[in-house]
């Protein structure tokens, strides 16, 4: 039973996550936050290694939360999956069961 705990986690979770990546205000910021640090990347003068270098990894936690999001979203698919599978197999146990008890 625990194991099915977990998956509904999971499962939560990933509905979760997909709600976030796919709420209009999530990716309005997001999007606006790219293209800022974009554009703030590429006005910045050559000569700026140390400002060039926090723009390249601002962008790059932006992406990595987004990724993160994503994985959460692809596992709690998963997890929806083997629940599923799990169920269907228990199904087709009790019904295997009642086919042979003799009462």
């Amino acid at each position: 039973m625990d194991e099915e705990r977990k998956l509904q986690s999971e499962v939560d979770r990933g509905r979760q996550a997909h709600e976030v990546l796919e709420h209009p205000l999530y990716q309005e910021a997001f999007s606006q936050y790219r293209e800022r640090l974009t554009r703030e990347w590429a006005d910045s003068p050559a000569r700026d290694n140390e400002g060039r270098e926090k723009l390249w990894l601002m962008l790059k936690t932006a992406e990595a939360v987004e990724r993160h999001l994503s994985e959460l979203m692809e596992t709690g698919k998963l997890a929806s999956t083997q629940l599923e599978q799990r169920r269907t197999l228990k199904e087709r146990a009790e019904s295997l069961w009642d086919d042979v008890r003799p009462w």
